[in-house]
């Protein structure tokens, strides 16, 4: 019995990443390719890997190069063939996105358990938090796991360096030094999350800096030591390759959108009750907490929010689905920090009667992020019970519309 105890939440988490990786691919194999994901499998992915360094990923604003690498070297690995299904051939060009998604979603899980007090139980409604926070596709991870782009790979490698980051925050918080391996795990991470999109330079430095004030002079010392330079000298090569990239002209579309209402979202969480609840006891903890490191990993995702929502007004650029993405990280650190509130205050009920209330009011909370979460109820519906996804969309007919054998070199 108290092996079953100990396994149950890993056997849920393995059911629910298997529902995950069955709702992705079904998705995957209904939405038809756009001008985006053709530009890629016809352009970018066409070009040499020296282009790709040198020049940037072309048609893709110079964009640093390391996802249209590894898109590239996958595609030349496994051969996708012209005279394949449509739909395998819309599930296999996705593949990267999708792996991504699992992989993000193991480094969080490992993130939400690395803190302390957080129990199993709370995870659905991190989940629920980190998918739905604006009830759209245009905000799902979902939206980035299926499509031949770069947004799915980005989100894995912000996540990992998250979790790097957190790994050294957990050795200064013991009062013991970084580990130099540590460390230098962290910088090769953050080097490869700068050359896999250019906000990347600001998703290191404001988390690291927010953090970095956490710890005394004397802890902070500790990192520019000798032993640590190489690993400085790998985010001053990440940096400068950011830089090299930006500088490049770059011809982008025009801004739309109301990004400023997606700050709203984040004081307010105004979309259903349950979100609301979270959102706003997140924000309650941050403040009462504000040397807490969840609190300080909120308040750097919310700067860098607001600084990528600000570059979208500055360069009039065609960025919006950027800021929704790494949005979810916001509301990823904010659900952690609402649920341990929320559990404060459950904590602070007496009585005989004390655990069997507590119990009643998280059933029905997550009863009730599951009723509101789209996507949940797709993972659920689709991804473990296996049920067929259907779209009113019709699948045109795309197969002459890429160019085989994909991601060739251009003659």
């Amino acid at each position: 019995m108290k092996l079953l105890k100990r396994i149950s939440p890993y056997l849920l988490i393995s059911l629910f990443l298997f529902g995950v990786w069955n709702s992705s691919t079904q998705k995957a194999a209904i939405k038809p390719f756009w001008t985006d994901e053709f530009n890629e499998l016809n352009y970018t992915c066409r070009s040499s890997y020296t282009d790709m360094i040198l020049d940037g990923s072309r048609g893709q604003c110079s964009a640093p190069p390391l996802y249209y690498m590894i898109s590239k070297f996958f595609f030349n690995l496994y051969k996708i063939h012209e005279d394949d299904p449509i739909k395998d051939i819309l599930i296999n060009t996705r593949i990267v996105s999708r792996v991504s998604l699992i992989l993000l979603l193991i480094v969080l899980i490992i993130i939400y358990k690395s803190y302390l007090g957080m129990v199993w139980k709370w995870l659905p409604l991190i989940l629920f938090v980190f998918f739905d926070y604006l009830g759209s596709e245009d905000g799902h991870v979902f939206w980035a796991s299926t499509e031949t782009r770069f947004y799915g790979f980005w989100i894995f490698m912000t996540g990992l360096n998250l979790l790097t980051l957190h790994i050294i925050e957990q050795n200064l918080r013991k009062d013991e030094k970084i580990p130099n391996l540590q460390f230098y795990n962290y910088c090769i991470v953050s080097f490869l999350l700068m050359v896999t999109s250019s906000p990347g330079m600001i998703q290191v430095f404001i988390p690291l800096v927010l953090v970095f004030s956490l710890w005394d002079v004397k802890k902070f010392k500790s990192i520019i030591e000798p032993k640590k330079v190489p690993g400085l000298l790998i985010l001053l090569a990440g940096l400068c390759i950011v830089i090299y990239y930006n500088i490049r002209v770059c011809h982008v579309e025009g801004y739309y959108g109301n990004t400023w209402g997606t700050v709203a979202e984040y004081f307010t969480g105004y979309r259903t009750p349950v979100m609301f609840m979270i959102m706003i006891c997140g924000w309650i903890y941050t403040f009462e907490n504000v040397n807490d490191i969840i609190s300080r990993m909120i308040f750097s995702q919310f700067t860098i929010m607001v600084a990528m929502i600000i570059l979208i007004h500055v360069l009039d650029y065609h960025f919006i689905p950027r800021v929704l993405i790494m949005c979810h990280f916001l509301s990823f650190y904010l659900g952690v920090a609402g649920c341990k509130q929320i559990s404060k205050y459950l904590e602070l009920n007496l009585g005989i009667k004390r655990n069997l209330f507590n119990v009643v009011i998280y059933l029905i909370i997550i009863a009730a992020s599951i009723f509101h979460s789209e996507s949940l109820k797709g993972i659920i519906k689709h991804g473990i019970l296996l049920r067929p996804m259907s779209t009113k969309e019709k699948i045109v007919y795309q197969r002459n519309n890429l160019i085989f054998p994909l991601c060739s070199v251009k003659k």
